[in-house]
């Protein structure tokens, strides 16, 4: 099976996705190139992102942390909570440069979420590292891009070992020149017109953006749109860094589409017919799937090395006859769910189950569905309870997001997608990691207090101090972290005088005494 990386922030989409139909490219389709087929098998389909695709991004764009670009690219209030949440997360803004790419600015909660997980000497150094260790973490997926070629375009494309946007095709087009349309209106502006691409000229005329397909029918019903007596459909199967995609489906580029065409352009269908020559009645596509549609910047790099077949279709009637049982197959599922498959999964077992009715519908990040009821779960907070004993995990290691935004507890859920994101456990006051909380009285250097105190941990960006808290609010973090009351003997000096007194302080149950 496809390889997407191994933990909790692989990439939803690819082989293992549970929307993939599972119809798998006839045998008689001509094969011109087995590319680097072998190579991938031995791997499982899969394998590491290695370090030239990690210099082509870097080369792409500068890695630099910068509030007006993270505007540009995904507005005011976007910016403004990867701000906060940079900030939040103490990420260093030399590491948190690897949020000017793409793939990284588009999953920014993901990649908060991996950071917070990263044991404190496991964490990036700088951007390059982030961008490298995060794209690791979603892994490669399986995926495709059909064209209608002649001979020439077909070996041009070889020889460059790269696919072009069709923006580099035209004249006097380069990359720098693409990058240069990519800083000027920002990724979710082009986003936007690539969907509703009659407003290229919104761009100046020319496409920096790529598509990918997840599914090989999608790409070649669109490509036969463009097929003639002289441009047959070539197929591309090739493995990719999920990274190198924007992490939005078309319904999400859709909801974005607002302040860049107008109102009316944000409500978006969470299915759409396609209309193509080898399926003239259309067919059915998920906007609301990531597999249905990746988009990508600049190109598709190192064609050779990622290339796992190439193949060719004679006419537009074999395709036609290739894609019907997909056609079909989509439409089954456009009528089964009409909202979208998104809200639908399979469990491990294979057995396909429907969220219930008032049911929010609940995934960890790597897209699997959590089999688990809360009709009966009306905010946040208490959904975050349940899911926290369904997954045997303390409450503060689950965050629940809906869309790009975190909730907090008294938010409600109402029977919304939600996103689960497990980080490992941490121990959090006001947005602070906290090492140790100290009852009023003598304290461990033999002062007194008459207020209880927390003391946070040493940080990259959070030297340490303590903070005074109520007493209340003591007890709630000690219960909420399950913290153990430690006892420590010191000399108490009062008025010129010692003597013996204890005191008392809580730490995590994991630490050891020398550790207090």
């Amino acid at each position: 099976c496809q390889h997407q990386g191994a933990g909790p922030f692989a990439e939803p989409g690819g082989d293992a996705d549970p929307a993939n139909p599972q119809l798998h490219i006839p045998p008689s389709l001509k094969v011109l190139d087995k590319g680097n087929a072998t190579y991938w098998e031995a791997r499982g389909d899969g394998g590491d992102i290695s370090e030239a695709e990690i210099d082509w991004m870097t080369r792409q764009r500068q890695l630099v942390f910068s509030l007006p670009q993270l505007v540009l690219d995904y507005g005011e209030a976007g910016a403004s909570q990867i701000g906060e949440a940079v900030e939040n997360a103490g990420i260093p803004r030399t590491v948190a440069g690897a949020l000017a790419w793409p793939g990284v600015g588009t999953r920014w909660r993901r990649f908060i979420a991996w950071w917070r997980g990263l044991p404190q000497a496991e964490r990036p150094m700088d951007a390059r590292e982030a961008l490298a260790g995060f794209a690791r973490a979603l892994g490669r997926v399986r995926t495709f891009r059909a064209l209608a070629l002649d001979g020439a375009g077909l070996q041009r494309i070889l020889r460059e070992d790269e696919i072009f946007p069709s923006g580099r095709l035209r004249s006097g087009v380069d990359a720098a020149y693409l990058r240069n349309i990519v800083e000027t209106h920002g990724v979710a502006k082009i986003a936007v017109v690539r969907l509703f691409i009659s407003h290229m000229p919104n761009l100046g005329g020319v496409d920096p953006s790529i598509s990918l397909h997840d599914d090989w029918q999608t790409t070649s019903l669109i490509a036969s749109g463009y097929a003639s007596a002289g441009k047959r459909v070539h197929l591309f199967e090739l493995s990719v860094p999920a990274i190198e995609s924007l992490g939005w489906t078309l319904q999400e580029v859709a909801e974005r589409s607002g302040p860049y065409l107008g109102p009316e352009y944000s409500k978006h269908e969470p299915w759409f017919c396609f209309p193509s020559p080898a399926a003239s009645n259309g067919t059915w596509f998920d906007a609301t799937l990531q597999r249905t549609e990746r988009y990508g910047l600049f190109s598709v790099p190192h064609l050779r090395n990622r290339l796992r077949r190439l193949y060719m279709f004679d006419s537009v009637a074999e395709l036609g006859r290739a894609v019907a049982p997909f056609v079909a197959d989509m439409a089954l599922r456009h009528s089964a769910h009409p909202q979208g498959q998104v809200r639908w999964s399979t469990d491990p077992e294979g057995d396909s189950y429907a969220v219930r009715p008032g049911s929010p519908s609940v995934y960890l990040l790597s897209g699997k569905r959590l089999d688990i009821d809360l009709c009966d779960v009306t905010t946040a907070g208490d959904a975050r309870s349940r899911i926290a004993a369904y997954l045997e995990a303390h409450e503060s290691q689950v965050r629940m997001l809906r869309g790009d935004a975190e909730l907090g507890d008294e938010e409600l859920v109402g029977n919304d997608k939600l996103g689960v994101a497990l980080v490992p456990q941490s121990y959090c006051y006001n947005n602070k990691h906290v090492k140790k909380i100290l009852e009023k009285g003598v304290d461990e250097q033999g002062g007194f207090y008459h207020h209880w105190r927390i003391e946070y941990e040493v940080t990259q960006t959070q030297s340490t101090r303590t903070e005074e808290i109520t007493e209340e609010i003591a007890r709630k973090l000690i219960h909420d972290f399950n913290f153990k009351r430690c006892t420590k003997v010191v000399d108490f000096f009062w008025h010129g005088s010692s003597m013996p007194q204890d005191s008392h302080y809580y730490v995590p149950q994991e630490t050891h005494g020398s550790d207090a």
